[in-house]
């Protein structure tokens, strides 16, 4: 399949539906069987995207789940129209949709290189909310231990009820989260 655009041909995509009643292993022989049928209508094939056993939104001809394609080809606007009707005449596609685009797969970012940064971004926003937590745990702690160790025991058995009315001073947690989360005293 051809990476290139054919100079004047406009460029399309198709998302299709196969239909659940074939095996992963019958497949093959029918996404052929279409790519020919491009050809034949002087399309070329510029991408092709397999997204995979996907329950549809609604069942369609008794069935709920669906194997979804995704085809990019340049081709002459007037063969399009024919190479929609053999696709509906197709039993082996149930639903099909063609449209004309502007941008080409080639010249989208990388399906794979975009989840990669998301992975990344997201094990990043967990990591940072782990150790901000860790943080104002540990700052409750200490708090909480140096108000114990200085308050006499009659302090400490009204402790309960005037502990709910205080807050904890925000200045002070910054601090400490800035203290804990410095990078050169990790190290």
């Amino acid at each position: 399949m051809s990476k290139t655009k054919t100079i004047g041909s406009p460029h399309f995509e198709m998302l299709f539906i196969i239909s659940n009643k074939y095996s992963e292993n019958e497949l093959p022989p029918i996404l052929e069987k279409i790519s020919q049928i491009i050809e034949e209508k002087r399309g070329n094939i510029t991408y092709s995207e397999v997204w995979g056993k996907k329950k549809m939104a609604y069942p369609i001809k008794g069935m709920a789940y669906g194997y979804y394609f995704l085809h990019e080809f340049d081709m002459d606007g007037k063969n399009v129209n024919e190479l929609d009707r053999l696709l509906r005449m197709s039993n082996d596609i149930i639903r099909h949709q063609i449209v004309r685009v502007s941008v080409r797969a080639i010249d989208k970012p990388k399906k794979e290189e975009i989840r990669a940064e998301r992975t990344v971004f997201t094990e990043e926003v967990q990591a940072v909310s782990e150790i901000k937590e860790t943080a104002i745990e540990i700052a409750a702690k200490t708090k909480h231990e140096e108000d114990s160790a200085t308050k006499p025991a009659k302090e400490k058995a009204t402790e309960g009820k005037t502990k709910e009315s205080k807050k904890v001073d925000l200045k002070d947690l910054d601090e400490k989260l800035d203290k804990i989360l410095d990078v050169d005293s990790l190290l």
